[in-house]
């Protein structure tokens, strides 16, 4: 039967006193005990403002689909980023394979420089204030080098990256985990994603603006020592 690192492990660090009492050393029951759970990541939603996770009133979210150079920047006060957007396009499920992203009209160092998307076939509302990422599933991730050059009068300046894709979704998570340099907020002028070559997004569809918090799933090979630890910790009860 296959193994499920993910409850091993969340057992593992529900049960402290019974893992060193079973003999594990006292620092796998420090790490596992300080170690986050798996698998909680959500979408939150942000407001207007100017504190974490806020967009002054001119830098909406919606301005990051409108079609023009008009930007759309996220405060990060925490430092930790993973700012972005989630859209239900009006035109309905599209196949994405490629995304493209135009620099806003300033500071460099708030630029994007890695990217996920996720997809959904749930449809948005507009009035979430959170979303979980176990409803959604990842579809692409990966590094940018946007151009220096900004967008001050016409979208000129961008870059597109393609990925592997043959899943049809109605909803899309567009976040970025780092910018480009310190900084005290993420902007883009415009992000797009392409179906066959047909942008999906469009002014007017139902968008919220936002961070990613939590932690994700590692991937299995990453979670190998312990499922290995929680096997034996397992066998030692028998």
């Amino acid at each position: 039967m296959p193994v499920n690192h993910e409850s091993i492990f969340n057992m593992m660090k529900s049960n402290p006193l019974r893992l060193a009492a079973r003999g594990m050393s006292a620092l796998v029951v420090a790490a596992v005990c300080a170690a986050p759970a798996l698998g909680q990541q959500t979408f939150d939603v942000g407001s207007e403002g100017f504190s974490n996770n806020q967009w002054p009133g001119g830098e909406v979210p919606a301005n990051a689909i409108d079609g023009t150079v008009s930007k759309y920047l996220n405060f990060d006060t925490n430092f930790t980023f993973a700012k972005g957007i989630a859209v239900t396009p009006s035109s309905g499920a599209s196949i994405v394979t490629s995304m493209e992203i135009w620099t806003a009209n300033d500071e460099p160092a708030r630029d994007p420089s890695n990217f996920e998307i996720w997809g959904s076939n749930t449809a948005l509302t507009g009035a979430e204030t959170q979303l979980d990422l176990a409803t959604f599933t990842q579809i692409a991730t990966g590094d940018l080098a946007l151009p220096i050059e900004r967008n001050t009068v016409d979208l000129t300046f961008s870059q597109t990256v393609n990925f592997a894709n043959s899943d049809s979704y109605m909803s899309y998570i567009v976040f970025f985990p780092d910018v480009t340099a310190a900084a005290n907020s993420m902007q883009i002028a415009e992000v797009q994603l392409y179906d066959n070559g047909t942008g999906v997004f469009a002014p007017g569809d139902t968008i919220l603006g936002g961070e990613v918090n939590g932690t994700p799933i590692p991937e299995p090979g990453s979670l190998a020592l312990l499922g290995l630890g929680g096997l034996a910790f397992m066998r030692r009860r028998r």
